[in-house]
């Protein structure tokens, strides 16, 4: 398994997915316009929701 989430960067179709949950990036005409910001492993693997969601789960302290 990889560090972190254990995603790989691309899912089977080849679109980038959040390293952290696995969940593909949102697309528009076959071009991926989901933000990456930056998790564990580097900058640019993590998907936007995630990472809100992240934030909001520091912010209280808890992990739940």
């Amino acid at each position: 398994a990889l560090p972190g989430g254990g995603f790989p960067a691309r899912n089977a179709q080849g679109q980038h997915i959040c390293r952290q949950c696995g969940v593909p990036g949102r697309y528009e005409d076959e071009k991926c316009v989901e933000k990456w910001g930056p998790g564990l492993e580097g900058p640019g693997i993590v998907g936007d929701r995630c990472r809100k969601k992240m934030k909001c789960v520091e912010r209280r302290g808890t992990l739940d």
